[in-house]
């Protein structure tokens, strides 16, 4: 998969809610914003997490806000990182 262009901000380091480890984290939106324009609540992921939670995501359908919040919630409780 391919990375978006840096912009030049840097997220804060601190520990991952998922792996626990202490990395850069970024942004996740759990509504994705092509669909919910950036509304809604946001978890601090490191990259590899943050790209592991886009890849359970069905990028062609929209899900309801409860179907996202609890496809979040389910990858954040999931044993593993």
């Amino acid at each position: 998969m391919a990375r978006k262009k840096h912009n030049g901000k840097r997220g804060k380091m601190g520990i991952c809610p998922k792996c626990h480890a202490k990395r850069v984290l970024t942004k996740h939106h759990v509504l994705p914003r092509r669909h919910y324009f950036g509304e809604g609540e946001v978890v601090l992921l490191c990259r590899k997490c943050h790209d592991d939670m886009e890849k359970i995501i069905n990028r062609r359908e929209r899900l309801t806000r409860d179907e996202y919040r609890k496809l979040a919630r389910k990858f954040l409780t999931r044993n593993g990182g």
